[in-house]
């Protein structure tokens, strides 16, 4: 099985794969996700958590077959919760250290947070390891990550070292006082951003896409989201852009440039699939979406004063941002 992606929001966690062996739906999905028996999956089957190449399949014996699609979307009432997180020896870029907080500079490709299909691996078991003798902040195994980052997406995370760290932090986050800038490579000029001065500010919904349950798109009824985009660099066609948020709903910049026309480039879910074939290949090699959590402000948590922090874009951005910059 090819295990492609796994999300989550409040509600629900989903998974994805590609099956690359056939057989009995509830047996490729216990050999995937095995934390789960094949019993379990064939309950969540028959519960109607479950789709096949987008259509809902409710018989767990029902035969799956190479390249299929699956999608599960299981409620939070579900999901498993032992409450410790594996301790691991993982590299870590901190981008600031002290007694009561990290902020990190997570690599794309790594997950944030442990999830069925990547107990191991992530940034929560490589925080674990790296915070294992604090007096508070490993606490009943659980590394204080106050927000999450997609998978693809590289840049700044903070993380609490301390519960009065904690506190103050999920309370930023929950008041929007936290500002969050992003860095982006996009295959089009967003629309009404002739200028460097223009802001195109996108207050569109989102919500899980009515079809397509893995997804999330703008969608009527759904939760309000908030984006503030800016033109700093373009070749004519391809653009590098900064988003302000000011919500943090999932894969929220990836849907509102998308809806607006101007896909993040190297995104193969919301993308567009000629511009990232094109960009896939030299100078660009882009093979993940070009999208980069460069500035977090925050207050900090003990001394209450203003803490901003930069996280260099990664080498596969920086190429991007110089080829369509011309710098």
């Amino acid at each position: 099985l090819h295990l492609r992606s796994t999300t989550n929001d409040e509600t629900t966690t989903t998974l994805e794969l590609v099956a690359t062996n056939g057989g009995r739906l509830d047996a490729v999905l216990a050999e995937a996700y095995p934390e789960r028996s094949r019993s379990e999956w064939g309950d969540f089957v028959k519960l109607g958590y479950v789709t096949v190449n987008d259509t809902p399949c409710t018989k767990k014996a029902a035969t799956v077959k190479d390249r299929d699609a699956i999608v599960v979307e299981l409620p939070a009432s579900t999901v498993k919760e032992d409450g410790v997180c594996i301790e691991e020896d993982l590299p870590l870029d901190l981008l600031l250290e002290d007694d009561h907080l990290l902020v990190v500079n997570k690599e794309a490709g790594m997950v944030t947070h442990p999830a069925p299909g990547h107990r191991t691996g992530t940034l929560a078991n490589a925080v674990a390891g790296y915070c294992a003798d604090d007096a508070e902040g490993m606490e009943s195994g659980r590394p204080g990550i106050v927000h999450r980052l997609d998978r693809f997406t590289s840049g700044c995370i903070i993380v609490a070292r301390d519960s009065e760290a904690r506190r103050s932090l999920q309370k930023q986050f929950a008041d929007r006082t936290v500002s969050k800038l992003y860095l982006a490579v996009v295959a089009r000029p967003p629309p009404e951003t002739e200028t460097d001065a223009d802001e195109l500010v996108i207050d569109e919904p989102i919500g899980r896409h009515p079809i397509h349950r893995e997804r999330m798109a703008v969608v009527e009824g759904g939760r309000r989201a908030v984006s503030r985009v800016r033109v700093l660099a373009t070749d004519g066609r391809r653009c590098v852009v900064q988003v302000a948020i000011e919500t943090g709903r999932t894969h929220q910049i990836r849907v509102h440039l998308a809806h607006v026309g101007a896909p993040v480039l190297g995104d193969v879910v919301y993308g567009d699939v000629s511009a990232n074939d094109r960009a896939a290949k030299a100078p660009l090699s882009a093979t993940r979406p070009l999208l980069h959590a460069w500035r977090l402000g925050f207050d900090h948590p003990v001394s209450r004063k203003r803490v901003e922090v930069v996280a260099p874009p990664p080498p596969d951005l920086a190429r991007a941002v110089r080829q369509v910059s011309g710098r």
